[in-house]
């Protein structure tokens, strides 16, 4: 999504795309992200006569462009924290921190909430984001941390 549309719009302002409303932007984007192309997205929103092929591929690359750089993140990410948490590692930490929420593995197991898993992967990302920049999409990191150790 373009963060500052507005912005975007000033950069654009000869092209037409100064027009297009933060509304516009997010119907564009969605419509991007189901596999419709500028073509087929002008013509859908052809109720809103100012809105051009061009300003909608110029919506569609910026938002393909952001798309590419949170996946990115993501795998550099995964990357170095593989380098710096092994899954022994990890599955020692979760082991402990398991036996701070209750006397047992089993108990652990039988009666929680997810609660050392969240630690543990709080704990990961705050030391990835001490020794690099911080992510973009901290879920779509949460989801890949239990991807890859298996949490």
């Amino acid at each position: 999504m373009i963060k500052n549309w507005q912005t975007f719009n000033e950069q654009h302002e000869d092209d037409g795309y100064a027009r297009l409303t933060q509304a516009d932007i997010e119907d564009i984007e969605e419509l991007a992200s189901e596999g419709m192309d500028a073509d087929s997205i002008t013509t859908e929103m052809n109720h809103k006569d100012y809105i051009t092929t061009s300003a909608v591929q110029t919506v569609i690359n910026n938002y393909q462009l952001h798309n590419e750089s949170n996946n990115t993140d993501i795998s550099f990410a995964i990357s170095k924290i593989t380098d710096s948490f092994s899954k022994e590692k990890v599955a020692e930490m979760l082991k402990a921190e398991k036996l701070e929420w209750f006397d047992s593995e089993e108990e652990y197991n039988n009666k929680n909430n997810g609660e050392a898993e969240d630690v543990i992967i709080d704990f990961i990302i705050s030391d990835f984001e001490g020794t690099h920049e911080k992510v973009s999409n901290k879920s779509e990191l949460e989801e890949a941390i239990k991807k890859e150790y298996s949490i």
